[in-house]
Protein backbone atom coordinates (compact mmCIF):
# COMPACT_ATOMS: atom_id res chain seq x y z
CA UNK A 1 0.00 0.00 0.00
CA UNK A 2 1.13 3.45 -0.82
CA UNK A 3 -0.23 6.75 0.51
CA UNK A 4 0.84 10.21 2.01
CA UNK A 5 2.65 10.66 4.92
CA UNK A 6 0.36 10.46 7.93
CA UNK A 7 2.22 11.02 11.37
CA UNK A 8 -0.94 9.72 13.12
CA UNK A 9 0.23 6.50 11.89
CA UNK A 10 3.37 6.87 13.57
CA UNK A 11 2.51 8.89 16.23
CA UNK A 12 -0.72 8.40 16.78
CA UNK A 13 -2.84 11.59 18.92
CA UNK A 14 -4.15 10.82 22.49
CA UNK A 15 -7.43 9.57 21.94
CA UNK A 16 -10.10 9.23 24.64
CA UNK A 17 -10.24 6.03 26.54
CA UNK A 18 -13.45 5.01 24.74
CA UNK A 19 -11.89 5.53 21.25
CA UNK A 20 -8.79 3.44 22.22
CA UNK A 21 -11.73 1.14 23.62
CA UNK A 22 -13.20 1.28 19.95
CA UNK A 23 -10.19 0.23 18.16
CA UNK A 24 -9.29 -2.40 20.42
CA UNK A 25 -13.28 -3.60 19.95
CA UNK A 26 -12.96 -3.81 16.24
CA UNK A 27 -9.33 -5.47 16.24
CA UNK A 28 -11.05 -8.23 18.21
CA UNK A 29 -13.84 -8.41 16.21
CA UNK A 30 -11.80 -8.83 13.13
CA UNK A 31 -9.68 -11.16 14.60
CA UNK A 32 -12.52 -13.67 14.71
CA UNK A 33 -12.52 -13.88 10.79
CA UNK A 34 -8.81 -14.88 10.72
CA UNK A 35 -6.80 -18.17 11.99
CA UNK A 36 -5.94 -18.68 15.52
CA UNK A 37 -2.15 -19.43 13.16
CA UNK A 38 -2.54 -16.46 11.10
CA UNK A 39 -3.71 -14.25 14.18
CA UNK A 40 -0.39 -15.41 16.56
CA UNK A 41 1.89 -14.90 13.66
CA UNK A 42 0.32 -11.11 13.52
CA UNK A 43 0.89 -10.91 16.98
CA UNK A 44 4.35 -11.81 17.30
CA UNK A 45 5.40 -9.92 14.51
CA UNK A 46 3.34 -6.93 16.28
CA UNK A 47 5.19 -7.22 19.29
CA UNK A 48 8.59 -7.18 17.57
CA UNK A 49 7.63 -4.11 15.11
CA UNK A 50 9.34 -1.22 15.69
CA UNK A 51 9.35 2.96 14.61
CA UNK A 52 12.39 3.70 16.69
CA UNK A 53 14.12 3.32 13.18
CA UNK A 54 12.40 4.32 9.92
CA UNK A 55 14.00 3.92 6.32
CA UNK A 56 14.24 6.91 3.70
CA UNK A 57 14.91 5.43 0.13
CA UNK A 58 15.75 8.58 -2.72
CA UNK A 59 14.86 8.39 -6.32
CA UNK A 60 15.70 4.44 -6.76
CA UNK A 61 16.41 3.84 -9.88
CA UNK A 62 15.53 0.01 -9.82
CA UNK A 63 12.37 -1.25 -8.42
CA UNK A 64 14.12 -4.26 -7.70
CA UNK A 65 16.30 -2.46 -5.30
CA UNK A 66 13.24 -0.95 -3.27
CA UNK A 67 11.34 -3.62 -3.48
CA UNK A 68 14.49 -5.79 -1.44
CA UNK A 69 14.75 -3.20 0.89
CA UNK A 70 11.10 -3.13 1.65
CA UNK A 71 11.38 -6.79 2.08
CA UNK A 72 14.52 -6.15 4.56
CA UNK A 73 12.82 -3.63 6.52
CA UNK A 74 10.06 -6.61 7.42
CA UNK A 75 11.77 -9.18 8.27
CA UNK A 76 13.79 -6.50 10.98
CA UNK A 77 10.59 -5.38 11.65
CA UNK A 78 11.18 -1.94 10.67
CA UNK A 79 7.50 -0.46 10.04
CA UNK A 80 7.51 2.47 8.12
CA UNK A 81 9.42 2.95 4.92
CA UNK A 82 9.50 6.03 2.83
CA UNK A 83 10.61 7.05 -0.57
CA UNK A 84 11.18 10.06 -2.04
CA UNK A 85 10.59 10.27 -5.65
CA UNK A 86 11.94 13.49 -7.99
CA UNK A 87 12.57 11.95 -11.23
CA UNK A 88 12.30 8.15 -11.26
CA UNK A 89 8.52 6.82 -10.66
CA UNK A 90 8.68 4.42 -7.57
CA UNK A 91 7.22 0.46 -8.17
CA UNK A 92 7.15 -2.08 -6.10
CA UNK A 93 8.22 -5.33 -7.64
CA UNK A 94 6.26 -8.31 -6.39
CA UNK A 95 8.46 -10.72 -7.26
CA UNK A 96 10.89 -9.48 -4.90
CA UNK A 97 9.19 -7.73 -1.73
CA UNK A 98 7.62 -10.96 -1.97
CA UNK A 99 3.86 -9.80 -0.10
CA UNK A 100 6.41 -7.50 2.37
CA UNK A 101 4.76 -4.50 1.35
CA UNK A 102 1.92 -5.90 2.61
CA UNK A 103 2.74 -6.00 5.67
CA UNK A 104 5.11 -2.40 5.97
CA UNK A 105 3.74 0.80 6.12
CA UNK A 106 4.73 2.78 2.55
CA UNK A 107 4.74 6.61 1.98
CA UNK A 108 5.58 8.10 -0.94
CA UNK A 109 6.76 11.84 -1.34
CA UNK A 110 6.68 13.68 -4.01
CA UNK A 111 9.78 16.44 -4.01
CA UNK A 112 11.28 19.01 -5.80
CA UNK A 113 14.90 19.38 -6.35
CA UNK A 114 15.76 22.76 -3.87
CA UNK A 115 13.73 20.81 -0.66
CA UNK A 116 12.85 17.97 1.51
CA UNK A 117 9.60 17.76 3.34
CA UNK A 118 9.93 14.40 3.92
CA UNK A 119 13.34 14.52 6.11
CA UNK A 120 12.09 18.29 7.60
CA UNK A 121 8.67 16.47 8.96
CA UNK A 122 10.59 12.99 10.40
CA UNK A 123 12.95 15.77 12.08
CA UNK A 124 9.92 17.62 13.37
CA UNK A 125 8.32 14.01 14.77
CA UNK A 126 11.84 13.66 16.54
CA UNK A 127 14.10 11.53 14.00
CA UNK A 128 17.73 11.85 13.39
CA UNK A 129 18.52 11.45 10.02
CA UNK A 130 21.32 9.59 8.99
CA UNK A 131 22.35 9.31 5.50
CA UNK A 132 24.71 6.08 4.01
CA UNK A 133 27.50 7.59 2.45
CA UNK A 134 31.51 7.22 1.35
CA UNK A 135 31.86 10.36 1.88
CA UNK A 136 35.47 10.77 4.22
CA UNK A 137 33.39 12.19 7.37
CA UNK A 138 31.21 9.78 7.56
CA UNK A 139 31.07 7.82 10.68
CA UNK A 140 31.18 3.81 11.18
CA UNK A 141 27.56 2.31 11.30
CA UNK A 142 28.43 0.71 14.59
CA UNK A 143 29.20 4.43 16.23
CA UNK A 144 25.52 5.92 15.43
CA UNK A 145 23.61 6.82 18.44
CA UNK A 146 20.27 4.74 18.71
CA UNK A 147 19.32 7.06 22.33
CA UNK A 148 17.36 9.06 19.62
CA UNK A 149 15.02 7.84 16.82
CA UNK A 150 17.09 7.04 13.22
CA UNK A 151 15.75 7.52 10.04
CA UNK A 152 18.65 5.93 7.81
CA UNK A 153 18.56 7.43 4.31
CA UNK A 154 19.74 5.66 1.37
CA UNK A 155 20.39 6.79 -2.49
CA UNK A 156 20.63 5.14 -5.44
CA UNK A 157 23.17 3.35 -6.63
CA UNK A 158 23.91 5.36 -9.70
CA UNK A 159 23.60 9.38 -8.30
CA UNK A 160 23.71 8.40 -4.04
CA UNK A 161 22.42 11.07 -2.08
CA UNK A 162 21.19 14.29 -3.81
CA UNK A 163 22.90 17.41 -2.53
CA UNK A 164 19.58 18.39 -1.28
CA UNK A 165 19.34 15.67 1.12
CA UNK A 166 22.83 15.51 1.83
CA UNK A 167 22.12 19.74 3.25
CA UNK A 168 19.02 17.89 5.52
CA UNK A 169 21.13 15.32 7.47
CA UNK A 170 22.30 15.11 10.91
CA UNK A 171 24.91 12.59 10.26
CA UNK A 172 26.54 10.45 7.63
CA UNK A 173 27.74 6.91 8.41
CA UNK A 174 29.09 4.19 6.76
CA UNK A 175 29.30 0.61 6.50
CA UNK A 176 33.49 -0.53 6.33
CA UNK A 177 34.40 -2.63 3.30
CA UNK A 178 37.46 -4.74 3.60
CA UNK A 179 38.14 -5.44 0.00
CA UNK A 180 38.87 -3.22 -3.21
CA UNK A 181 35.16 -2.89 -4.15
CA UNK A 182 33.94 0.98 -3.09
CA UNK A 183 30.70 0.50 -1.64
CA UNK A 184 28.21 -2.67 -1.31
CA UNK A 185 25.18 -3.37 -3.62
CA UNK A 186 22.30 -0.95 -2.42
CA UNK A 187 20.07 -3.84 -1.28
CA UNK A 188 22.80 -5.41 0.60
CA UNK A 189 24.02 -2.38 1.78
CA UNK A 190 20.31 -1.35 3.16
CA UNK A 191 20.30 -5.23 4.84
CA UNK A 192 23.56 -4.88 6.23
CA UNK A 193 22.42 -1.47 8.05
CA UNK A 194 19.06 -3.19 9.49
CA UNK A 195 20.77 -5.89 10.59
CA UNK A 196 22.96 -3.97 12.41
CA UNK A 197 20.90 -1.18 13.95
CA UNK A 198 18.06 -4.15 14.43
CA UNK A 199 20.64 -6.33 16.78
CA UNK A 200 22.40 -3.00 18.27
CA UNK A 201 18.52 -1.95 19.25
CA UNK A 202 17.84 -4.92 20.60
CA UNK A 203 20.57 -5.84 23.04
CA UNK A 204 19.72 -2.13 25.11
CA UNK A 205 17.23 -0.65 27.57
CA UNK A 206 15.65 1.56 24.27
CA UNK A 207 11.61 1.70 24.38
CA UNK A 208 11.99 0.91 20.74
CA UNK A 209 8.62 -1.13 20.60
CA UNK A 210 5.77 0.20 19.72
CA UNK A 211 2.99 1.73 22.08
CA UNK A 212 0.30 -0.34 23.06
CA UNK A 213 -2.37 2.09 20.75
CA UNK A 214 0.22 1.86 18.00
CA UNK A 215 0.17 -2.07 17.94
CA UNK A 216 -3.51 -2.15 18.01
CA UNK A 217 -3.58 0.24 15.27
CA UNK A 218 -1.03 -1.91 13.47
CA UNK A 219 -3.12 -4.88 13.89
CA UNK A 220 -6.28 -3.86 12.54
CA UNK A 221 -4.85 -3.11 9.58
CA UNK A 222 -3.40 -6.23 9.13
CA UNK A 223 -6.39 -8.72 10.41
CA UNK A 224 -8.53 -6.00 8.23
CA UNK A 225 -6.70 -6.88 5.32
CA UNK A 226 -7.93 -10.73 5.25
CA UNK A 227 -11.18 -10.69 5.00
CA UNK A 228 -12.45 -9.66 1.14
CA UNK A 229 -16.00 -8.01 2.56
CA UNK A 230 -14.29 -6.12 5.20
CA UNK A 231 -16.01 -2.86 4.39
CA UNK A 232 -19.07 -4.63 5.07
CA UNK A 233 -17.75 -6.14 7.85
CA UNK A 234 -17.02 -2.55 9.33
CA UNK A 235 -20.64 -1.60 8.62
CA UNK A 236 -22.16 -3.88 10.15
CA UNK A 237 -19.86 -3.93 13.52
CA UNK A 238 -20.81 -0.11 13.59
CA UNK A 239 -24.60 -0.46 12.76
CA UNK A 240 -24.58 -2.77 15.80
CA UNK A 241 -23.34 -0.08 17.80
CA UNK A 242 -25.06 2.58 16.77
CA UNK A 243 -21.59 4.02 15.64
CA UNK A 244 -21.27 6.17 11.75
CA UNK A 245 -18.05 5.67 9.81
CA UNK A 246 -17.00 9.33 11.27
CA UNK A 247 -16.77 7.86 14.61
CA UNK A 248 -14.59 5.16 14.00
CA UNK A 249 -12.45 7.72 11.74
CA UNK A 250 -11.82 10.23 13.83
CA UNK A 251 -9.80 7.48 16.10
CA UNK A 252 -7.84 5.79 12.95
CA UNK A 253 -5.08 7.64 10.46
CA UNK A 254 -6.40 8.01 7.70
CA UNK A 255 -4.68 4.74 5.88
CA UNK A 256 -6.06 2.73 7.73
CA UNK A 257 -9.49 3.97 7.67
CA UNK A 258 -8.69 3.51 3.76
CA UNK A 259 -8.35 -0.35 4.36
CA UNK A 260 -11.44 -0.59 6.13
CA UNK A 261 -13.53 1.41 3.40
CA UNK A 262 -12.43 -1.02 0.50
CA UNK A 263 -13.53 -4.60 -0.45
CA UNK A 264 -11.71 -7.80 -2.44
CA UNK A 265 -8.37 -8.70 -2.21
CA UNK A 266 -5.97 -6.22 -0.29
CA UNK A 267 -2.06 -6.41 -2.50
Amino acid sequence: MTCLFDPDLLFPKVFPMQRLDLVAELTDYFAGFISENKKNLFQQAAAERTRHVTVVMEDIADPHDASAVIRSCECYGVQDFHVITRRRKFTVAPGVAVGASKWVDLYKHAEQDDASPCLTELKKAGYRVVGLSTRPDAIPLDAVDLDQKTALVFGSEDLGLSDCVHASLDATATLPVLGMGRKFNLSVAAALCLYTISARLRATNIPWRLTEAQRTVLLLSWYAKIPKRRHYLTERFLNDRGLSWTDLTACLPENVSTILQHNGRWR
